[in-house]
């Protein structure tokens, strides 16, 4: 079973033992919505994540928006671009005909 959100914010304190044992079995398979580790893949079942603050630490998750602005601010000047052509594999692979064919595709 994969984890989902909810019930891990439960208080295990009820006065029925049948609700505690329910409770204290499923626990493990419910993450608290406030700074709970997930122990397995967490399945959205096909719902979103959203409001995700931008990244500040490597292994933060991005939004779409954020990946887009980085992709987008990448720029490659053509002109600085530098083919190491191995000898063994001139056939195969033309250094200058890939800097002539990246020069007419610009915009």
């Amino acid at each position: 079973m994969a984890n989902k959100f909810g019930l891990g914010s439960l208080s295990l304190e009820t006065k029925k033992p049948n609700t505690t044992a329910w409770i204290n079995k499923a626990k493990p398979y419910f993450v608290d919505q406030i700074g709970d580790t997930l122990q397995g893949d967490l399945d959205m079942n096909n719902f979103t994540i959203t409001n995700l603050k931008s990244p500040e630490n490597d292994n933060d998750a991005v939004h779409k928006k954020y990946l887009r602005e980085q992709i987008n601010s990448i720029e490659v000047k053509v002109d600085s671009i530098f083919f190491r052509q191995n000898p063994r594999f001139s056939n195969k692979f033309n250094a200058q005909k890939v800097l002539q064919f990246i020069k007419k595709c610009r915009i």
